[in-house]
């Protein structure tokens, strides 16, 4: 039967329950509940953008770690790559299998001294053409300027390990500034400042070896 109120009516609104303490506790399991989800909850965010936080950190180190992992290396095309006549470029002999290993055993970059914007325009044609782009050379590292003062601010504000260079004013220029600069000079004469190779590619022998010994691939 259905409990009565002291005013004898029918207490339909409080039948389920047995007692006063149940209706307190019905009540109070269902707050429990939604506080204990939006704890979990909390918690739950809480970690997991922490865990996120840190391996987003992580990779980032890695990355970091991936790209120091090889020297920073910088080098002028000009009559050493290539060879500009009028607006046209022209790639010299000997120097595409040279340019290549060098930039699979480093981070290299490439300047040009321009005079235009068509040789520039000529300069990426003929690296595309020759596919130097698919060989490790990435495209945004080929980089130009107009006279060899501009180079040679270029160099300083990329701070490479090593530059390659044929013209000694901006050996001179850079010395100092960056650990080790390579000239690349045809005659006997070569300044007392920097390394001194006949060739592109007398250079990336020894920078080759030099990549064996230390594992760098």
């Amino acid at each position: 039967m259905p409990r009565t109120c002291k005013n004898g009516q029918e207490c339909r609104k409080y039948k389920a329950y047995e007692n006063v303490d149940d209706k307190h506790v019905s009540i109070i399991q269902p707050i429990l509940l939604v506080g204990m989800i939006f704890v979990f909850y909390i918690f739950y965010f809480r970690l997991f953008k922490r865990r996120y936080a840190s391996n987003e950190s992580y990779r980032r180190k890695m990355n970091k770690k991936n790209i120091s992992s090889k020297p920073v290396i910088s080098l002028c095309l000009n009559d050493i790559v290539i060879r500009i006549i009028g607006n046209n470029a022209h790639i010299m002999e000997n120097s595409v299998e040279p340019l290549n290993k060098l930039s699979s055993i480093s981070e290299l970059f490439v300047i040009a001294q321009i005079s235009n914007d068509v040789q520039e325009k000529n300069i990426i044609d003929l690296f595309k053409k020759l596919g130097l782009f698919d060989k490790g050379l990435k495209e945004h590292r080929l980089m130009f300027c107009n006279t060899s003062n501009g180079r040679a601010s270029m160099i300083r504000q990329l701070s490479p390990l090593t530059h390659v260079d044929n013209d000694e004013t901006v050996i001179k220029t850079l010395t100092g500034k960056i650990p080790n600069l390579v000239q690349i000079y045809e005659n006997i004469n070569t300044s007392d400042h920097a390394n001194f190779f006949t060739s592109l590619q007398a250079f990336t022998q020894v920078i080759c070896a030099v990549a064996t010994v230390e594992g760098i691939n």
